[in-house]
């Protein structure tokens, strides 16, 4: 879901546009993220599949536990 619409370019293009105050998250959202990335690991079908979906949840887990608003944003970017 959040791949989807950042994948959009207005999107893209207001998250580098705003001030980084501006810029949120809900727990909806969060929780999702997190969904897909056990769901990556849990589907992953070789041992490379499964090292790459676990290191991209413990990458996920900590830009979570930051709490920054400016932490979410460089990681939206780097979904696209």
């Amino acid at each position: 879901m959040v791949t989807v619409l950042l994948g959009l370019p207005n999107v893209v293009e207001r998250l580098r546009n705003v001030d980084e105050a501006e810029v949120g998250i809900t727990i909806i959202t969060k929780a999702k993220v997190l969904c897909g990335r056990i769901d990556y690991i849990i589907k992953a079908e070789t041992s490379v599949d499964s090292l790459k979906a676990q290191e991209l949840l413990f990458r996920t887990e900590e830009l979570l536990n930051r709490g920054r608003k400016s932490t979410w944003r460089k990681f939206y970017v780097r979904l696209v």
